[in-house]
């Protein structure tokens, strides 16, 4: 995820310097990047996303069993359609956590497991999707826009954690590749609205939907939205290095309320981690003392497919 708000972060500012500058955002000597471990490589061309954000609470009850016919044979003989009971802790259906609290818990359990694998395979593919919708140079929201475009590549990547190291050499651990990239979830049932788990073959799938935040710039410090920070990383526009003489002296950024997909297969792994991170905000910014308002709004969606 650092790498894909790498990329929103570059867009925020190439939007506001590309006002700000008439044309300077887009123009390919300037070197804009986020204090973030990590490329950001992008491949191919802007697509539509495809994430799941449908977060309507669905019920956890697991089907109910059949009770033992009345017509049983002998002792010896004795069946019954009632299935064996699961293992606790297996992450079989029957075992999937029931309330708010316990979905939540739970998948910050499973998320924090994955982060210290040491054999695993980490397939992880992101897409962005912002607009400027708003320019106080309206002449300008069409040149804007054309570098919002410029940048939004879908990015596919893998990786592979073999004896608890990245296998490219690069020194990381599975921790640094997955959401929050260096550090544990702490999702907590009061930063979300709904969070629900279902029955899915012989796992389950969890279903969570964060609450509305806010977060502010001030032109040096960020207020992040502390919900969602606390299971990805937000953007945060106090990272950026800018060129010379640019700055952006204010940004209001709305988060409407991130939604998360994990799926759980019957051994209890996580296998997939499906999310949505919608975002709006505006801002200003200057450059040799010109300066611009612009608002933008967008997504970024992101996959996570783990394979032991």
């Amino acid at each position: 995820m650092k790498n894909a708000l790498r990329v929103i972060a570059i867009v925020v500012v190439a939007a506001l310097l590309f006002g700000v500058g008439y044309g300077i955002g887009s123009h390919k000597g300037i070197n804009i990047t986020v204090q973030y471990a990590g490329s950001a490589s992008a491949q191919g061309s802007a697509s539509t996303p495809k994430v799941n954000t449908d977060t309507k609470p669905v019920t956890t009850t697991a089907p109910s069993q059949q009770a033992p016919t009345t017509n049983a044979p002998a002792a010896d003989d004795t069946k019954t359609d009632e299935k064996p009971a699961a293992d606790t802790e297996s992450g079989n259906s029957s075992a999937i956590p029931s309330t708010p609290e316990e979905v939540v818990n739970k998948y910050d359990e499973l998320i924090n497991t994955a982060k210290k694998e040491q054999n695993v395979t980490i397939h992880r593919t992101n897409n962005v999707s912002l607009e400027c919708t708003d320019c106080s140079v309206s002449i300008l929201k069409g040149g804007v826009n054309a570098i919002l475009k410029a940048f939004m590549k879908p990015t596919d990547e893998t990786y592979t954690i073999s004896g608890g190291q990245d296998s490219a050499g690069s020194g990381k651990t599975a921790t640094d590749f997955i959401l929050p990239q260096g550090k544990d979830a702490t999702l907590k049932a009061e930063g979300v609205e709904t969070a629900t788990a279902t029955p899915s073959g012989d796992g389950y799938v969890i279903n969570i939907k964060l609450k509305s935040e806010s977060s502010t710039f001030d032109g040096t410090t960020t207020i992040s939205p502390a919900n969602h920070e606390s299971a990805m990383i937000p953007l945060n526009l106090a990272t950026l290095e800018l060129p010379a003489g640019a700055q952006i002296t204010k940004a209001d950024m709305q988060y409407p309320g991130a939604s998360i997909e994990a799926t759980v297969d019957g051994s209890g792994k996580l296998t997939k981690v499906v999310l949505a991170l919608p975002m709006e905000g505006s801002g200003t910014g200057e450059l040799k003392g010109m300066s611009l308002s612009v608002g933008v709004k967008g997504q970024l969606d992101e996959t996570y497919e783990f394979t032991y």
